[in-house]
């Protein structure tokens, strides 16, 4: 039987429709026949015929997935369309990626296998004719498909580029990209074709079913939660906020949708409460090293940041506490999807749920952090009941999301700041990602700033005697 399944994969190689990659054929767009010649129903075109493997995790991205900055409230996947992906890449696979890798990575950084070594292995999974292979049919992927494939090789690019770096002394450099032939030229042909930066990201490494890891330890696969609970939690509270928003639904019949988010947020906050108080910080620095910045085609790309998932970033851009936040947002939309672009870009253009609980409270002034507090409580107990009750249930969201920025400071300093102080310079040199800043570069002390400014925004502070905040 072996021998008769060659002579028609052969066969089958030389037939028009078909091309061949490895020993797996390859239909055209437009080929409707089977094995034996018959005609079938139409198939989406470049789709893959009965494939020897398909990883889990890749099959798993068919079903639906956590929403990545929804729209709506139901869960959605990223992009609609066909998912077609190659059974490996070379011989990379689920198992490679989740398993073989990080043992690899891990190996490294304990000093127990030589960067040679390891170049050696990934060679050896995969070459460059594989990548060249996989580059002739680029377009056929959709862009979830090419997804999965730029978060796989962007995952092993930043591990090489970290290993290259920390051997050599320089941590500039970008020859680890070097250490696997054609694996730059595929970042910049699937980042394309996805339509994100040349690199792995936030969806990949965290996002995606299966998700990407580093070091497969329990401190990151905790982390990849964290965030993964982030764009949920966030996500759907972003997707109450909107209608109100864009003038759907009126404020003032808003409150219930005001008092659901404030349980999302408050739900999220226990999560990052967690980290703080059951710090991981070994197993976060070993994760975090392999997220510096390096340059690809020219251009210096951050690694993966967990406050770039669509969801977080929509949310804090309805709440709208911090005046300069769509700057912010507007800046990591080079790293997102393009439907999570679109959302950012259409969020910018719209009321925030702070200015528009102002416009009630008859404020005209440009920026709501510098508003007087007293003055805000006397027009609050001024309004007519219905509104009054609506614009305490959201000022509870916003006191809820301000809690959730100092508990997720509290985070960074048990697991970040706190053990880098102890570190020698030496240390902290071989970090990857300096503890002083976020991957991004941002001092950590703007992040501190903005905790501090939403603690103290005037809408929060707000008096709010004899009106009971209706929050969950």
């Amino acid at each position: 039987m072996g021998k008769q399944r060659k002579k028609v994969a052969a066969r089958r190689a030389k037939e028009p429709g078909t091309v061949q990659v490895g020993l797996t054929p390859v239909s055209r767009p437009g080929d409707r026949r089977d094995r034996r010649g018959r005609g079938v129903p139409h198939r989406n075109p470049g789709q893959f015929d009965s494939p020897p493997h398909r990883p889990a995790g890749a099959a798993a991205l068919a079903r639906p997935a956590r929403p990545l900055a929804p729209a709506v409230a139901e869960p959605r996947l990223l992009d609609a369309s066909p998912l077609i992906l190659p059974p490996r890449i070379g011989t990379i696979d689920e198992h490679f990626l989740r398993t073989e890798l990080p043992a690899l990575n891990n190996a490294v950084s304990d000093g127990a296998l030589a960067v040679a070594d390891f170049a050696n292995v990934l060679q050896g999974h995969l070459a460059m004719a594989d990548l060249e292979a996989l580059l002739r049919i680029a377009d056929r992927f959709s862009p979830m498909a090419a997804l999965y494939i730029l978060g796989a090789l962007g995952t092993i690019a930043s591990s090489a580029v970290r290993h290259v770096r920390v051997a050599t002394g320089d941590n500039e450099s970008n020859a680890g990209l070097e250490l696997v032939p054609g694996l730059e030229n595929a970042l910049v042909r699937f980042g394309t074709v996805a339509n994100r930066a040349p690199r792995d990201n936030h969806d990949t490494t965290w996002g995606l079913d299966f998700p990407m890891t580093f070091t497969a330890t329990e401190g990151e696969m905790r982390f990849g939660r964290a965030v993964r609970e982030a764009n949920r939690l966030l996500g759907v509270s972003n997707a109450l906020l909107m209608p109100v928003r864009t003038g759907e639904v009126d404020f003032v019949e808003a409150v219930d949708r005001f008092v659901e988010a404030t349980g999302h947020v408050k739900a999220y906050t226990l999560i990052q409460s967690d980290l703080a108080f059951n710090a991981f910080s070994d197993d976060f620095f070993a994760m975090r090293k392999f997220l510096g910045a390096y340059v690809v085609a020219g251009k210096r790309l951050e690694g993966p940041n967990a406050t770039y998932t669509g969801g977080w970033c929509s949310f804090e851009l309805s709440v709208g506490l911090l005046d300069d936040f769509r700057t912010t947002a507007m800046h990591r939309t080079k790293f997102m999807s393009a439907e999570d672009r679109r959302h950012i870009e259409t969020s910018c253009m719209l009321p925030t749920i702070a200015e528009i609980a102002s416009m009630h409270l008859g404020v005209t002034e440009p920026s709501l952090e510098t508003l007087d507090v007293e003055m805000l409580g006397k027009r609050l107990a001024a309004t007519e009941p219905g509104m009054r009750h609506a614009i305490v249930a959201a000022r509870g969201l916003m006191k809820a999301n301000a809690q959730l920025a100092a508990t997720h400071v509290g985070a960074i300093k048990k697991n970040l700041v706190m053990p880098a102080s102890a570190m020698t310079d030496a240390e902290r040199a071989h970090l990857g990602v300096s503890p002083d800043g976020g991957v991004s570069g941002t001092p950590l002390q703007v992040t501190f700033d903005q905790r501090t400014r939403r603690l103290l925004h005037p809408l929060v502070r707000m008096a709010v005697a004899g009106v009971k905040e209706d929050t969950k």
